[in-house]
């Protein structure tokens, strides 16, 4: 598989007594992976297969998609499925258990009853997965990370306009692929606008066994003059694997008519400053008036105060004044760097920690409880690793920090993170089970998949 490319995943149960799933006691260990669970389906679907000569009943339990975040050898470590079994006989209890589907003899003693019900931990198998890179070859030079089938458009909600009268830019992009991690390219600079921050929502379906949705960005655009003006095309690239090539594709450009307005126009500055206006200055130069001096009669006869002892001892005070600064600054920032290594490796333990306590919210169906402090975990832990404060941790600070070799689905991952605890905090009652389930995961992925990234 590549970076990025989905990785079907599915568990299934062979039995030839009557079992129910109870679902995964223990999550198998998918680090390296960003994951997407397929809903289960409301009944188990069963078949029947022939192994050795033997009839099993065949059911899967559960699908999820992988998508691959970096290029190597990985392996999916055992889970654990528990299930109740309904034993009709010994012989019947232990043939089941000493099959050859499971490879161990029954754990449990010989049975006095016809029949009862017994629970039974089955580790699941490991899956070992080999992650290519991407080919370099024609890599679009805009090529951002995205791997899957996706379509792009834009619109603007208003094509005329006064000075000053904000618009919104609009893109969407859809299709199949991990739409979590996509990124909107953005708009180039156009001094006519003042462009603010972007927001974005995304919509994921996986009810075809296929992780596709959309992923909508809104710009607010304010025009600073009037004039006719033309929003530009942007372009989005993507890696086909289905077909096995790059894909490039553009937006149509919108024009926008802007009117003079009640507010005044702007004139961009290529420094970012204002312009003075230069009869302000022609004015100031008028009322400049010179200062006649008056010289002190006395001043000649008086000793130059450079010469004075005051001046050598004030100046001797001050150099030892300067050189105690010096020393206390530098045992201050030695202290201060202690700190902040001690911070930065304690801040996988203390994530995982913070972690385990948001799980306990999650269980207990606590969504703002659990969304508080998954968020602190989160962001936490990057303040602790980059030794800032948790109010500073943004994407662009963490870019900053890391190195040029980090694979951008990372960076992907982590602004999809942020984004869901952002949207989670604002409405933590209209977040369902499975997305919270999802968002867990996503954060325990994110911090397992960090504590790899090297840093400046």
């Amino acid at each position: 598989a590549f970076i990025n490319e989905p990785v079907m995943l599915t568990y299934t149960i062979y039995t030839r007594l009557s079992a129910a799933y109870k679902g995964f006691e223990k999550e198998p260990v998918t680090t390296g992976f960003w994951v997407e669970d397929f809903p289960p389906d409301k009944t188990i679907r069963r078949t029947e297969q022939v192994l050795n000569g033997s009839r099993y009943v065949v059911a899967d339990i559960r699908k999820m998609a992988l998508f691959p975040t970096q290029a190597g050898v990985f392996t999916i470590d055992t889970g654990t499925v528990g299930t109740t079994v309904e034993i009709q006989n010994e012989q019947g209890f232990n043939s089941f258990f000493s099959s050859n589907i499971f490879g161990r003899q029954s754990p449990f003693p010989q049975s006095q009853f016809f029949s009862q019900v017994v629970s039974k931990m089955i580790p699941t198998d490991k899956v070992t997965l080999v992650v290519n890179a991407l080919p370099e070859a024609d890599k679009p030079a805009m090529f951002n990370g995205a791997v899957g089938d996706y379509r792009i458009e834009s619109s603007i909600d208003k094509s005329e306009v006064e000075v000053g009268t904000p618009i919104t830019f609009k893109v969407r992009i859809s299709g199949e692929g991990n739409i979590n991690t996509v990124q909107t390219p953005a708009l180039p600079k156009m001094e006519n606008f003042k462009i603010y921050d972007s927001s974005n929502s995304v919509n994921i379906s996986k009810n075809r066994l296929v992780v596709e949705g959309e992923k909508v960005t809104e710009t607010v655009l304010v025009p600073r003059k009037a004039g006719h003006f033309t929003i530009p095309q942007i372009e989005f690239s993507f890696y086909d694997y289905k077909a096995n090539t790059y894909k490039t594709l553009q937006t149509s450009p919108h024009t926008l008519s802007v009117k003079p307005g009640s507010e005044p126009e702007e004139t961009p500055t290529g420094s970012g400053v204002e312009s003075v206006e230069q009869e302000d200055v022609s004015l100031t130069g008028r009322d400049i008036r010179y200062i006649k001096t008056i010289e002190d009669p006395n001043a000649r006869a008086r000793k130059p105060f450079y010469k004075s002892p005051f001046y050598w001892g004030l100046n001797v005070l001050l150099f030892l004044a300067s050189v105690l600064f010096m020393f206390l600054a530098s045992n201050r920032v030695d202290t201060r760097k202690a700190g902040q290594a001690s911070r930065s490796r304690t801040s996988h333990r203390v994530a995982k920690a913070k972690l385990k306590k948001a799980a306990h919210f999650m269980k207990k169906d606590k969504a703002a409880e659990f969304f508080n402090e998954i968020s602190k975990a989160v962001y936490g832990y990057f303040a602790d690793k980059l030794g800032v404060s948790s109010q500073a941790v943004n994407v662009a600070l963490i870019e900053q920090y890391v190195s040029d070799e980090i694979a951008p689905e990372i960076l992907n991952q982590i602004k999809a993170l942020f984004d869901a605890l952002s949207m989670g905090r604002f409405a933590p009652t209209q977040t369902g089970d499975e997305e919270i389930k999802r968002i867990y995961r996503m954060a325990d992925a994110v911090i397992t998949n960090f504590e790899k990234v090297k840093l400046k």
